[in-house]
């Protein structure tokens, strides 16, 4: 399943950057408050899948053992998904 997600996210991040280009211009040269919403929409589109796709090659990555250098944001959200704290830090008992 999440080989099919990677693929979707793909498509959409390609899909947003290209429609994403072509509205920024027509907003660009006639300047409308709908022509700047669709534009910061397909921008929230290619974000999200663009961390998406980063995140699922970072936790390929992390479980072979590959990863030189944590990245906050993704340990932040394995850290809550292993029902951590959430900080992006080891998970260590205070006791």
């Amino acid at each position: 399943m999440r080989p099919f997600l990677f693929l979707i996210a793909f498509g959409a991040a390609i899909w947003a950057l290209g429609d994403g280009w072509e509205a920024l211009r027509e907003t660009w040269a006639a300047p409308t408050a709908a022509g700047a919403a669709s534009v910061l929409a397909y921008l929230a589109v290619f974000a999200l899948a663009f961390l998406y796709i980063g995140f699922t090659i970072y936790t390929t990555d992390r479980m072979a053992g590959r990863v030189r250098r944590p990245i906050r944001l993704y340990e932040r959200i394995l850290s809550r998904r292993a029902g951590g704290r959430g900080d992006g830090k080891a998970l260590v008992d205070d006791a």
